[in-house]
């Protein structure tokens, strides 16, 4: 990718979630996404908290699951 583009693109790592998280349905997984902008310093500004039990983390590997779905997080 040419340099001069690279600022419109987003690079994320892909991961195996674990489910660590006892729910009366079973362990579940957790995702905790923290969204940054950049000023003067990196600075962290929106989080978004899922968790799931299927395959993966998105809606079409949770149907008909209990205990999954989205969240906000705070941060202080």
């Amino acid at each position: 990718m040419p340099p001069e583009k690279r600022g419109q693109y987003l690079l994320q790592e892909r991961v195996d979630f674990v489910p660590v998280i006892d729910t009366p349905a079973g362990k579940a997984k957790i995702e905790v996404r923290i969204m940054y902008i950049w000023l003067d310093e990196m600075t962290a500004v929106n989080t978004i908290v899922r968790m799931g039990r299927g395959a993966q983390m998105g809606v079409d590997h949770n149907k008909n699951l209990e205990w999954v779905g989205g969240s906000a997080g705070f941060l202080t």
